[in-house]
C-alpha cells in the first residue's frame, strides 16, 4: 500500500511541495487505519516514503542529550571563572595535614570570612555619594559574627560527635551483621587517627602545622591587614554618627572572633590585627587576644593561604562598583555549600552505619550552614539597583544556575532518607509490626515512617534523625532557596529575567517541591490518626477556660450583689400611666425594655455597681449578653 501511495503520489509532491507532503501523510494515516500494509515486516523507516523515522533514533538521542550536557558544562565554566572559584578549589583540595578530614571545611569556611573582611574594606573606600555604606557594613559584618560560630560548631561539634563515635555504640543501631561492624570499626580507628579536638595541648599526632609569636603567628590574615588599612585611612573622615556605628562593628566583630576561638589552646592566627583593628577604631586592646602571644598559632598562612582572596580583588580591574560586591557575595556561597556538602557527605556515612545520632548532629550543623546561605546571599539587596542593571547585562550567559555544588545540596539531603527508611524496615521487622507486611514499594515508605513518628519512645535514635532531615529540608527550601527567591524579586522585580533568561517567577519551583514527601505523608497519617483516636478530647482544653471565664463572672456578679441594695422593678401590674420618679439632670438615664416587660425602669447608673445589677437582670429576666462598658449598659 506504501508503495502503490508513493508512486501516485510523487507528482504531486513535486508539484505540489509542502502541501504534497502533508497530503501523503494523511493518506498513510488512513492506509495505516485500515490496514493496508499492517503484515509487512518492514520497519517504520521503510514504509515512510522519504525513508525517515518519525521518532529520533538514539544517536539522535545521545546527540541531543550531548549538546545540553555541554551547555550546562559551559554555564558552569563561565560561572566558575568568573567568581574565580578555581583558585580557591585549589586550597581545599590540597590540605597541609597529614590526615586531613575536617582542614579542607575550614579552609573554605575561613575563605569565606576573608572574603567579608575584604567587601567590608572596600565599602569603606566607596566613592559613591548616593550608597549608604553604613547598611552594607553592617550586614557584612553580621555575617562575619554568624560565621564565626558556624567554624567554631565545624571544628568543636565535629570532633566531639567524631570522638562520642569512637568510645561508644551507636544507640538503637538496627544492623548487626558482621560486615558492617567491620566497616563500622575501619571507621572509629579512620577518626582516632584523624579527628582531634583543637582545645587539647600543642602539638599531638596528626595536628595541624602551627608557628609562634615570633614568626608572626598573629597577623596572617591579608584581607584584615588590608580592612585595617582601609580603616585607618577612612575613619578619620566619617562624621560622628558613623565613626560610632563602625566602632561599634569593629567591637561585636572581634569580640566574636575572641568568643568562638578561645577554647582552643592555640591560636587561630589573627589575633594581633583584630587588635589592630581595634585601635584603628579608638578602641583598647582585648587582653584576651594579646595573651594568645604566649601560645602556638596555627600557621593560618600555609592552610588557608588567605592571599588567594586577596588577588581576587587585586588581580582584575573592576569596571562596575558593583561587580566585586556581587561575584564575591557568590564566591562565599560556594564556600559554604562545599562545608555542607562536606557534612552531609560524613553523616551519611554514620547513618550508614547505624550511627543516627551522630549523623543526626552532623546532619543539623549542615542545615545551618545552608540556612546561613540564604542570610549570605540576601546581603546583595544592598546593592544599587542602577549600577547592578548595568553589571547585568554584561553578565548575560552564566548565574548562579552555573553552581554545580549549589545543584548537589538536594540530591545530597535525598540521599540521607534511605538509610532510615530500611533502618524503620528492620524495626518494623523485629517488632512484628503489621506495617512491615504492607511495604511492597518506596510508595509504601510513608507507613514505615509513621512507625517511628507514632512511637518515639521505641525509637529515640530514628525519630532524633527524623526530625534532623525535617530541619535540613526546611533550611534548603526555606532558608536558602525562598530567600533567593525573595532577593530577586527585591533586586529586579517580580516579573524580570534574570542573566539565563529564565523568568524571576520560576525560581518558586525551586522551594515549592519538598525533598521528602514520604515524611510530609507520614506526618499527615498521623494527624489522621490521632484525630479519629481522641475525637472524644476535641476542644477540651479551650471549652475549660470557656467554662473558668463563665464561673469567674458569674462569682462578680454575685459579689455586686450583696455589695449593692436591692433593686425594685415597677410591677407588671401598676398603672401605665403612673410617670417615673424624676431624675436629676446630671445623671445619666439607663432604660431597659422588652416585650414581656413593658414598664420602663429608669436607673441613676452613675455607678458601676448599679450597672452590674441591672446587667445581672438582664441575663436573669431576658437572657440578654452583657455588655462590656457603663455606657453600653
Amino acid at each position: 500500500a506504501g508503495q502503490t501511495l508513493h508512486g501516485i503520489m510523487k507528482p504531486t509532491l513535486v508539484v505540489a511541495g509542502a502541501a504534497g507532503v502533508a497530503l501523503v501523510v494523511s493518506l498513510l494515516r488512513a492506509a495505516k487505519k485500515h490496514g493496508f500494509g499492517s503484515e509487512s515486516s518492514e520497519s517504520d523507516s521503510a514504509r515512510c516514503p522519504f525513508g525517515f523515522s518519525t521518532e529520533p533514533d538514539s544517536e539522535t538521542k545521545k546527540g541531543l542529550n550531548a549538546r545540553i550536557k555541554e551547555k550546562k558544562q559551559v554555564v558552569t565554566t563561565l560561572y566558575e571563572e568568573y567568581i574565580h572559584l578555581k583558585a580557591v578549589q585549589e586550597v581545599w583540595c590540597n590540605p597541609k595535614t597529614a590526615n586531613p578530614y575536617l582542614e579542607p571545611a575550614f579552609c573554605a569556611a575561613m575563605h569565606s570570612i576573608e572574603i567579608g573582611m575584604l567587601l567590608m574594606g572596600t565599602f569603606l573606600q566607596d566613592q559613591r555619594s548616593y550608597v549608604t555604606k553604613r547598611q552594607r557594613i553592617d550586614a557584612v559584618s553580621r555575617c562575619i559574627e554568624h560565621q564565626c560560630i558556624l567554624v567554631a560548631e565545624l571544628i568543636d561539634s565535629t570532633t566531639s560527635t567524631c570522638h562520642d563515635s569512637t568510645t561508644s555504640t551507636s544507640h538503637d543501631s538496627t544492623t548487626s551483621t558482621s560486615t558492617t561492624s567491620t566497616s563500622a570499626h575501619h571507621l572509629d580507628q579512620t577518626h582516632r587517627q584523624e579527628i582531634t579536638s583543637l582545645s587539647q595541648s600543642f602539638p599531638f599526632p596528626n595536628c595541624p602545622p602551627t608557628i609562634t609569636h615570633g614568626q608572626g603567628g598573629g597577623r596572617q590574615s591579608a584581607s584584615l591587614r588590608y580592612l585595617v588599612a582601609a580603616v585607618s585611612q577612612g575613619y578619620p573622615a566619617l562624621c560622628a554618627s558613623d565613626q560610632l556605628a563602625l566602632r561599634n562593628v569593629v567591637r561585636n566583630m572581634s569580640g566574636a572572633f575572641d568568643a568562638a576561638f578561645s577554647s582552643w589552646s592555640v591560636g587561630l592566627g589573627l589575633e594581633d590585627e583584630l587588635n589592630d583593628l581595634r585601635i584603628a577604631v579608638q578602641l583598647l586592646p582585648l587582653q584576651s587576644l594579646t595573651d594568645r602571644r604566649s601560645c602556638l598559632y596555627l600557621d593560618y598562612t600555609a592552610m588557608v593561604r588567605p592571599e588567594v582572596i586577596l588577588a581576587t580583588l587585586q588581580s582584575e580591574s573592576y569596571v562596575h562598583t558593583e561587580d566585586f560586591f556581587f561575584r564575591s557575595v557568590h564566591l562565599s556561597t560556594e564556600c559554604w555549600s562545599f562545608v555542607a556538602l562536606h557534612q552531609l557527605s560524613s553523616a551519611l556515612r554514620f547513618a550508614n552505619l547505624g550511627k543516627w545520632y551522630e549523623a543526626a548532629a552532623l546532619m543539623r550543623h549542615a542545615a545551618l550552614v545552608i540556612e546561613y546561605m540564604g542570610s549570605n546571599i540576601s546581603t546583595l539587596g544592598c546593592m544599587n539597583l542602577r549600577d547592578y542593571l548595568r553589571l547585568k547585562v554584561e553578565i548575560e550567559g552564566t548565574s548562579g544556575e552555573g553552581s554545580s555544588q549549589v545543584k548537589e545540596l538536594k540530591p545530597a539531603a535525598r540521599r540521607m532518607l534511605p538509610p532510615l527508611v530500611h533502618a524503620a524496615y528492620l524495626a518494623a521487622v523485629s517488632g512484628n509490626e503489621s506495617s512491615a507486611s504492607d511495604v511492597t514499594s518506596d510508595d509504601d515508605a510513608p507507613q514505615l515512617m509513621l512507625l517511628i513518628y507514632r512511637w518515639p519512645e521505641d525509637h529515640g535514635a530514628l525519630h532524633d534523625y527524623a526530625l534532623a532531615l525535617e530541619f535540613l529540608e526546611t533550611s534548603i527550601l526555606g532558608g536558602f532557596y525562598y530567600r533567593h527567591f525573595s532577593l530577586a524579586v527585591k533586586v529586579i522585580g517580580s516579573q524580570s529575567r534574570g542573566t539565563m533568561n529564565r523568568s524571576v517567577q520560576a525560581l518558586k519551583n525551586a522551594y515549592e517541591t519538598m525533598l521528602f514527601p514520604c515524611l510530609d505523608a507520614a506526618r499527615t497519617l498521623l494527624g489522621q490518626i490521632m484525630d479519629r483516636e481522641l475525637l472524644v478530647n476535641k476542644g477540651r482544653i479551650m471549652t475549660e477556660i470557656q467554662r473558668k471565664r463563665e464561673r469567674a463572672q458569674t462569682a462578680v456578679s454575685t459579689e455586686s450583689e450583696r455589695a449593692s441594695p436591692p433593686i425594685s422593678a415597677c410591677s407588671t401590674n401598676a398603672d401605665a400611666s403612673a410617670a417615673p420618679a424624676p431624675i436629676p439632670a446630671t445623671t445619666t438615664c439607663c432604660v431597659v425594655t422588652a416585650v414581656s416587660f413593658p414598664e420602663a425602669i429608669a436607673l441613676d447608673a452613675s455607678s458601676w455597681q448599679v450597672c452590674q445589677r441591672v446587667d445581672a437582670l438582664r441575663q436573669e429576666i431576658f437572657g440578654c449578653t452583657r455588655y462590656d462598658t457603663p455606657q453600653e449598659t
